[in-house]
């Protein structure tokens, strides 16, 4: 029976048991929660849920001892986003639960600073974890697009699990965040160094790394470049650009990085370096060659 001091408190026996421990929550159960048990609670994220529940679909979702919360009158603090997926996904959410924190104290609960991609990968030993979280990222955006023309644009963050399988695949991913990584200092006003680390990552699946080595060393330090070197346009525009106080748009630089290689690749000269200009505003992404 629900507790008569708290009539929101639901009619299921554990829940009267009020015994913290690990439990499988039905998605019947979750919904009547939320409903039920959670009056107070801040605005559900949507895209969060969505997360989620992609994440419970794919069977990724771990039992890590993330807990739902709830205070002593049986109202939940921690965990709406979580009942939420369970609901949506309509797939049984086993997790530990936690029962009888006072309702004084539940403001304080999930105040910590969010743990990133890039902190999970560095607990897991990997080395420029910042950079190399950002690149996985760009690297699903590839490959789901299979296109460079997708990097710039925005896409949710990956899951724990889903930056494993990306890792597992394509181990070679490090190497590549490894030799943008180092270079850092002399590319990062050329292009981001996630940019540079997926760019070289590529590139390297098609040629060889001596080549594409050359490149960026080229690209790096603008060193005994001919005047008509697409390697020294492509400097030229970003340095000009930043020269007046701006930033490069994203997509644009990347489509010129793009012709700037496979001109580069192909012993060509450039008089002019350019993408979509107003007399070709519907020109297409370029291809890597």
């Amino acid at each position: 029976m629900p507790d008569e001091k708290n009539p929101l408190a639901p009619a299921v026996p554990y829940m009267e048991a009020e015994k913290s421990g690990n439990y499988t929550v039905t998605p019947e159960i979750a919904d009547r929660w939320l409903q039920e048990c959670n009056p107070k609670n801040r605005h559900l994220r949507y895209a969060q849920v969505d997360h989620y529940a992609e994440a419970m679909m794919r069977g990724e979702w771990e039992l890590n001892g993330e807990p739902l919360i709830f205070t002593n009158t049986l109202l939940l603090c921690d965990g709406q986003h979580r009942l939420a997926a369970c609901v949506m996904s309509e797939l049984p959410l086993t997790t530990f639960i936690i029962f009888g924190v006072d309702p004084a104290f539940a403001h304080t609960i999930d105040v910590g600073i969010r743990r990133t991609g890039a902190d999970q990968l560095s607990l897991l030993g990997h080395k420029n974890a910042h950079n190399l979280a950002s690149t996985l990222h760009l690297l699903s955006i590839y490959l789901h697009d299979s296109s460079l023309g997708g990097l710039a644009a925005r896409k949710g963050a990956l899951t724990p699990a889903q930056r494993g399988q990306l890792l597992e695949q394509y181990p070679r991913i490090e190497k590549s965040v490894s030799f943008a990584s180092a270079r850092a200092k002399t590319l990062t006003s050329l292009a981001p160094t996630s940019q540079v680390a997926i760019f070289h990552f590529i590139l390297s699946e098609k040629h060889s790394e001596e080549k594409v080595a050359l490149f960026f060393e080229k690209l790096s330090t603008g060193a005994g470049l001919d005047v008509l070197d697409p390697i020294l346009r492509y400097r030229n525009y970003i340095m000009g650009i930043r020269d007046k106080g701006h930033s490069p748009n994203p997509r644009i630089r990347l489509a010129l990085l793009v012709k700037t290689w496979n001109a580069w690749n192909a012993g060509r000269s450039l008089r002019s370096l350019t993408w979509r200009t107003p007399s070709h505003p519907e020109e297409s992404f370029p291809i890597i060659s």
